[in-house]
């Protein structure tokens, strides 16, 4: 009978060991993913130096220059890559691409960054009319140097403060679902369509479910698909993924885990993990893309041109995407960039190849000479997005010698 009592009280002792040992790990493991959490900011999201651009005054003050500037880089560009830099005067403000942040064989060509400084250059037109101003822009005024894009020269003006002006700062590009059965009345596309006032550009809107938006949720599927399966592509994109809250902070750029579309929950659950892989970060593109961006949408739309390498016409096109989405923004309206198709294309053309895309994307784009240079979804948002990370001042602003 003692014996007996006394494999059982070792046989207590023993599972009690045993339990104290499983909570013991427990508690480190959900300590350890807690402090991950933590220390990624995944519960209380964007927050410190890398957002504060989005704080900035772009109007008034003792330095209407600057502040033209601090509106302009707050402007859409590729992948928050920010391929931007500006040369200030009392008189103009010079724009250059920073010719190192690009995408690499993701924007073979660079057009995708020229869009971007096209963006920027909208947003300094804006806010230098807010600070009394009246701009006069040139485009690529320097024959021997393509990476200076524009000079804006600041004429004496009267102050105009516009409904775009005031959206600059709650621009934000929405990855997340869209409410697909609202639908985006006549008076709104009539918004959309009458700021496209370039005759070297033109916007064409299709519903998703019309067979122009079949064709276009089609051609967007395979083409991620396509660049997916690109080695180099794929690389180069990832090198502007921001996963870790310090790198955010270091680089204030990049796509992070707060912009991308995924939920509070996932960002939280996301944050527990080592950051991912290349592969995992392209199977998330893949299924992000097919099940929320492409699903969701209501509206698919494409700003079309003639010229489709042409600086001065891509800049301009960049400029018409930035007052498109300016306009959207005010008209309580989502939008997201879809250029998968379009940076197919461009690779193929890069790499010397017969373009099947281009071909198809075409078909239904209307024809009569004009060629796609950006596409994106719009709709009605199920959740508002948050504010990407930006660059300070002193990292855009160059001087002279």
């Amino acid at each position: 009978m003692a014996a007996k009592k006394t494999r059982s009280s070792r046989s207590w002792i023993s599972r009690r060991g045993f339990l104290k040992g499983t909570g013991a790990l427990l508690v480190v493991t959900f300590g350890g993913a807690t402090y991950r959490v933590l220390q990624q900011h995944a519960w209380t999201g964007p927050s410190g130096a890398a957002w504060e651009p989005w704080n900035a005054t772009l109007a008034g003050g003792t330095n209407p220059q600057l502040n033209c500037v601090a509106a302009a880089i707050l402007a859409a560009n590729p992948h928050n890559t920010q391929p931007w830099l500006f040369r200030v005067a009392k008189d103009r403000i010079d724009i250059f691409a920073d010719a190192v942040r690009n995408l690499g064989d993701f924007d073979a060509m660079r057009r995708e960054m020229r869009l971007g400084l096209g963006c920027a250059l909208e947003n300094l037109v804006l806010a230098a009319r807010a600070n009394g101003f009246a701009p006069a822009v040139s485009y690529v005024p320097d024959g021997q140097n393509p990476d200076h894009v524009a000079c804006v020269k600041l004429n004496n003006g009267d102050k105009t403060v516009d409904d775009r002006f005031k959206a600059i700062p709650l621009r934000h590009t929405n990855r997340y679902a869209y409410d697909k059965a609202r639908k985006i009345d006549d008076a709104a596309r009539g918004r959309m369509k009458a700021v496209v006032d370039d005759p070297e550009t033109r916007l064409l809107l299709w519903d998703s479910d019309s067979s122009e938006g079949r064709a276009f949720h089609d051609l967007t599927l395979d083409a991620t698909m396509t660049l997916i399966g690109d080695r180099q592509v794929t690389s180069d994109s990832q090198r502007w993924i921001r996963a870790r809250w310090d790198e955010i902070q270091e680089h204030r750029d990049g796509v992070t885990l707060f912009t991308s579309g995924a939920t509070r929950t996932i960002q939280v659950l996301a944050s527990m993990t080592p950051e991912p892989s290349e592969e995992q970060s392209n199977a998330y593109w893949l299924k992000f893309t097919r099940d929320l961006h492409l699903a969701t949408a209501s509206l698919f739309g494409a700003i079309l041109v003639r010229e489709l390498y042409d600086s001065e016409i891509t800049l301009r096109a960049g400029r018409i995407w930035q007052r498109l989405h300016l306009e959207a923004t005010n008209m309580g309206l989502a939008m997201q960039p879809l250029n998968q198709a379009l940076e197919l294309i461009d690779l193929d053309k890069e790499r010397k190849r017969d373009s099947a895309t281009a071909k198809q994307f075409e078909s239904f784009a209307g024809g009569g000479g004009w060629r796609p240079t950006f596409a994106f979804r719009a709709g009605y948002p199920l959740e508002s997005a948050p504010p990407s990370p930006r660059r300070s001042l002193s990292d855009v602003l160059l001087h002279d010698g």
